[in-house]
């Protein structure tokens, strides 16, 4: 009896046991057993911050060893081209290429570092007004980023901002890049019908903010209606009549079905050219002059008195006239410098010939003709 009653509880156990175990193990399974965490932690990889570096002649940079508190030992592999200091800082000295190495640890990490030496086209440019010129970076492979330090005189075109003043007015080329609804590509060199109409700026300018702008359908493009209402953008060039300053824009369709830009700006001071005006200012003095010289070298010829005084008041106008016409239409200021010199020496070549003229009118009259001679009484010395 106690054999079977040993059995029965060894039995029951064994019951117990298979039957929690499902219990047990999805415990087990999702509850860590605190037993202590061992907790494995990658060592950092030790790199160097750059493996290729490109710098412009007298720049600077700082190279780092990363992943590691050890001290790096630097070295340059052509000093004349790039040296290094013990702290990773790096110099350009002259174009060409070299190796900077930092050992640390018995291990060496390279960067390969380029000097380039870039030249500008010009560096001495001039001008004339509402005319462009090109400028290029050579012996560079970075990315050149140009600007002007003062727009009202010089803008620079296609940098991605528009320099602009109030009352600005604005044209575009005489051709646009058009897309169709319904067509994959696009239609190239589209003619413009009304250039100086085409583009005009909606709202108030604000410097520094964009610049909201909207293409004339009408006045820009001789299509018809069903084709003008499948375009959904177009590519132009629009310039500022003002400072010249041509800009790529894209129109693309609003909700109203209009052809709208925004375009990021930056304010530009009108400035007046006072050096302008007095060159200006000097050509009309230098004229007057001119035209006085003249008169004088005509003094002693005979004129009917009615053109005498008209020649007179002509030279009076003619330099006002040119004067105004120069301050409304402006010309650059290297042809007004030679127009002054111009004048300046017209008054001198007057002068001389002025002189001239008066010495030859002495000469005549002091000189004895042959008329008087022959009548002349010869006195016969006595003897």
């Amino acid at each position: 009896m106690k054999q079977l009653r040993k059995k029965l509880m060894s039995f029951m156990l064994a019951l117990c046991l298979i039957l929690s175990f499902p219990l047990f193990s999805s415990y087990a399974l999702t509850t860590p057993l605190n037993l202590g965490v061992i907790e494995a932690q990658a060592a950092s990889k030790v790199r160097i911050n750059k493996k290729k570096l490109v710098l412009i002649k007298g720049q600077t940079y700082k190279l780092k060893v990363k992943g590691t508190k050890k001290k790096a030992k630097w070295k340059s592999s052509k000093k004349s081209v790039v040296t290094v200091n013990r702290k990773g800082k790096i110099t350009a000295r002259k174009k060409g290429s070299a190796v900077v190495s930092a050992k640390v640890g018995g291990k060496t990490y390279k960067c390969k570092v380029t000097v380039e030496t870039p030249s500008i086209s010009r560096t001495n440019l001039n001008v004339t007004i509402f005319s462009t010129a090109n400028l290029y970076i050579k012996g560079t492979s970075q990315e050149v980023y140009w600007y002007s330090d003062d727009n009202s005189i010089a803008a620079v075109s296609n940098d991605g901002v528009f320099g602009l003043a109030k009352n600005d007015s604005f044209m575009t080329s005489k051709t646009a890049t058009v897309y169709f609804d319904g067509e994959s590509e696009p239609r190239l060199d589209v003619k413009i019908r009304k250039p100086n109409k085409a583009v005009e700026m909606q709202g108030d300018f604000k410097s520094g903010e964009n610049a909201d702008f909207k293409l004339n359908m009408d006045d820009a493009f001789n299509l018809k209606f069903d084709e003008l209402a499948k375009i959904n953008k177009v590519e132009v060039d629009v310039t500022d009549v003002q400072n010249r300053e041509t800009e790529k824009m894209t129109f693309v369709r609003n909700d109203d079905r209009k052809l709208v830009t925004s375009f990021p700006t930056k304010e530009v001071q009108p400035v007046f050219h006072w050096d302008v005006l007095a060159l200006l200012l000097l050509f009309i003095f230098t004229m007057v002059v001119s035209q006085r010289a003249m008169m004088a070298m005509n003094k002693n010829v005979n004129q009917d008195p009615q053109q005498a005084q008209m020649q007179k008041s002509m030279n009076t106008i003619m330099p006002l006239m040119f004067g105004f016409m120069f301050f409304v239409i402006p010309i650059p200021a290297g042809v007004l410098l030679y127009l002054v010199s111009s004048n300046c020496f017209q008054v001198v070549q007057s002068i001389i010939i002025n002189k001239q003229l008066e010495l030859e009118d002495e000469q005549k009259a002091n000189k004895v003709s042959d008329i008087d001679l022959a009548g002349a009484k010869q006195i016969q010395e006595k003897e």
